[in-house]
């Protein structure tokens, strides 16, 4: 992969790329993963407790690493990252050859991190088919707008509304690197079914609903991801989502 030529980022475009820690188990691709870290990431990434962790951290700090090296010359293991006020994860300045912007989600079974040029961007993934007391949790985390929505819809429907919205707000939060100071009963999405969902904002927020896009994908069967992106002028939002092995393969998602 160290050959491929460098991808380019048109403006109002986002690539997501997808992998699956759990499929990654080569000692010696993820010993190549581990000569990537900083001696600070090896020591946070040696920290978790549970194995599944440890390694789903190691597989989606290469894939980051990687992934950012395919739209600028710089090799994956001299990136250098520092955080905002609320903790999101950005380019160190010294990194700033391009106006990159990323960000990383991770769940069981799946990894996925996201880049666009200029605007903020946030993006979650969860396993989907998980069995939680969804009514519940929406009275407790949704809007009330969202929280009827979930109690209207059929019980074989509820579970997958439920991520989507999940997912929705989460990558909403991620994109305004606000971390949980922000309300999640302060916004509602509406066509949270859809292929392109709509965001409702409280004016305590202080955002124009149309300064962002959103999208939801289905990187297998089991997950969905959703997207949050700030628009640009005079530019659709054009996404493509690609799969990635860090080091090895990559290939466009149908």
């Amino acid at each position: 992969m160290e050959n491929l030529p460098q991808l380019n980022l048109e403006p109002g475009q986002v690539h997501v790329w997808f992998t699956c820690p759990e499929d990654i188990q080569d000692p010696d691709l993820l010993a190549s993963y581990h000569s990537l870290l900083t001696e600070e990431e090896k020591e946070k990434q040696a920290r978790y407790i549970m194995p599944w962790h440890r390694h789903t951290s190691l597989v989606s700090r290469a894939l980051v690493r990687c992934v950012l090296s395919r739209y600028a010359a710089v090799k994956p293991r001299e990136w250098r990252f520092d955080k905002n006020n609320h903790g999101k994860p950005r380019l160190a300045e010294e990194c700033l050859l391009l106006p990159l912007q990323f960000n990383l989600a991770h769940t069981h079974g799946m990894a996925a991190c996201a880049v666009t040029l200029n605007g903020s961007v946030g993006v979650d993934v969860e396993r989907w088919d998980r069995q939680r007391d969804f009514d519940r949790l929406a009275a407790r985390y949704f809007s009330p707008y969202e929280a009827n929505l979930l109690k209207e819809v059929p019980e074989y429907a509820k579970r997958r509304l439920f991520f989507n919205i999940w997912t929705l707000k989460e990558s909403y939060i991620k994109a305004r690197g606000v971390g949980l100071s922000m309300g999640l009963d302060l916004f509602s999405f509406e066509a949270a079914e859809s292929g392109h969902p709509r965001i409702v904002l409280d004016p305590l927020l202080e955002d124009d609903p149309q300064a962002w896009a959103f999208r939801l994908l289905t990187p297998t069967e089991h997950h969905v991801a959703a997207l949050a992106v700030e628009r640009q002028p005079d530019s659709a939002c054009k996404v493509q989502s690609r799969f990635i092995i860090p080091l090895i393969h990559e290939e466009v998602m149908a």
